[in-house]
């Protein structure tokens, strides 16, 4: 159900009735005015007409009844007749009539009118006006509206005409048709109805204009965010209307907005992580294949050779290469590093790094982290070149404890073992005193049981560490084993 059929369905049926009410009491309450206005218009005339006839111009008590006293009457009071619109005006003469008292009223009436072209008449007295005649109360009195004999609705007053005794000789009384009462109430009645019809058109179209200026930018709302919902981002909605439409219209458009910037947003992301992404997965690719591929290849039978990895979501290329060797060599190691994080940097160290292969005079540098390893047969001893990497990590397995050495050539047996870390490890246990006491714990017991199982413990050990610390660079450490 619509904005407009809500108000018309369930404002306009309460006005209605509201307005039905308020015309009923109004006619209610005009026909008691107009009631009370006659009665007292009535009245008027009756104590008007009875202040203007002398006591003298009325017959005495005495006197025949059927005398007729219009003679002796002024000839204002026909003006005050046609000027207050009375029908009938007339004066009751009653004297007392005891052949009458079996019917429970022993009066004879005799009536004089008033009009000099109306006959006289026997009254009619209401028996509601027949206990409260001014003969007897002496006051004026007032009928309700009763039939006449031609079937009419009247309305009688009466009034006392007093002796210079204070007595009672005499009643004015009027008449008037109660169908002037009729007409003026329907007129009173058309004005009303005809108000009451102008005031509901007048309210219906009110009522019909409010729920188009509501509904109109409501369903302009609607059709904005069924746009939004559409994809239509970004729009300016701008509808007029009351507050409430003009804020909600406000706050759509800030959320279009949002949901503009918000999804440029997303999409950024989107294009940043699918690029890092790639990049990522390529950098993975190139680390192993400068890592993990020569480690896989090796088959040179002086060493046995593993390699611990745990990668960062920035990772810093490490690049292990095993070249050719004399016959005096027993394995020849070249450790080269990356200058920083990235898929850039890897490729631009195995781009520098092929370069110094192919022509050895290309020397590498002070850029980037260097480490040159030889074993020698003969002398059974290994000499070490390091530009900004550690020293290696040497474990004789005779002794039974980390060498502490501080040459550049040190002295080798069949069994011992050498650790090669790169500067992520260092950076994670913040100083190679930490990596020490790692090995020192694994290689104390596990020593004696081959590279594998020594490479086995290490990896869970470093694997716990990273839990308990966040992970900021790749970590790698490179064990070897002399087989000969």
């Amino acid at each position: 159900m619509t904005i407009r059929s809500r108000l018309l369905l369930f404002l306009l049926p309460p006005m209605i009735a509201a307005i039905l009410f308020i015309s009923s009491a109004l006619a209610y309450y005009w026909y008691q005015e107009l009631l009370e206005g006659f009665r007292t218009r009535l009245r008027s005339a009756i104590v008007t007409s009875s202040a203007m006839i002398h006591p003298d111009e009325i017959p005495s008590s005495n006197a025949k009844i059927n005398k007729n006293p219009r003679a002796f009457l002024s000839e204002a009071l026909k003006e005050i007749q046609a000027e207050l619109d009375i029908t009938r005006l007339y004066i009751i003469q009653m004297k007392p009539d005891p052949r009458r008292e079996e019917e429970g009223f022993p009066y004879l009436f005799h009536t004089v009118a008033l009009s000099p072209s109306e006959p006289a008449q026997k009254p009619h007295v209401p028996t509601c006006a027949k206990s409260h005649l001014p003969f007897f109360t002496r006051e004026v009195f007032i009928t309700p509206i009763y039939k006449a004999k031609d079937g009419s609705k009247i309305m009688t007053g009466y009034a006392p005409i007093l002796d210079a005794e204070e007595k009672v000789i005499a009643v004015v009384a009027a008449d008037v048709n109660v169908k002037i009462i009729d007409k003026k109430l329907h007129e009173g009645l058309w004005m009303i109805a005809l108000s009451s019809g102008m005031t509901m058109l007048l309210i219906t179209t009110i009522l019909f204009i409010i729920a188009n200026k509501i509904a109109h930018p409501v369903q302009k709302l609607n059709n904005s965010a069924l746009t939004i919902a559409g994809g239509g981002y970004g729009q300016q909605i701008q509808v007029k209307g009351p507050k409430e439409i003009a804020e909600l219209s406000n706050t759509l458009s800030t959320m279009s907005e949002c949901l503009y910037e918000n999804i440029n947003r997303l999409k950024e992301n989107s294009l940043l992580k699918e690029k890092m992404y790639g990049e990522y997965e390529c950098a993975l690719f190139l680390q192993n294949h400068m890592l993990q591929k020569v480690i896989d290849e090796c088959d040179n039978d002086a060493i046995g050779l593993k390699a611990i990895s745990f990668f960062s979501r920035n990772p810093r290329g490490l690049l292990l290469d095993l070249p050719e060797t004399s016959e005096k060599e027993a394995l020849r190691i070249h450790l080269v590093e990356a200058k920083d994080k990235g898929f850039e940097e890897m490729y631009q160290l195995l781009t520098n790094y092929k370069l110094f292969k192919e022509n050895p005079k290309n020397d590498l540098g002070e850029e980037f982290p260097f480490l040159q390893l030889s074993l020698d047969k003969e002398k059974q001893h290994m000499s070490v070149r390091s530009n900004q990497f550690i020293a290696p990590f040497v474990w004789s397995t005779k002794q039974q404890k980390l060498l502490d050495y501080k040459a550049k050539t040190f002295a080798l047996e069949p069994g011992d073992f050498f650790f090669l870390s790169s500067s992520g490890l260092v950076s994670f246990f913040e100083g190679k005193e930490e990596i020490a006491t790692l090995l020192v714990k694994v290689l104390k017991f596990f020593a004696e049981d081959g590279l594998e199982i020594c490479v086995s413990m290490l990896q869970k050990e470093l694997s716990f560490a990273t839990k308990r610390k966040e992970l900021l660079h790749d970590m790698h450490l490179l064990a070897f084993q002399l087989l000969y």
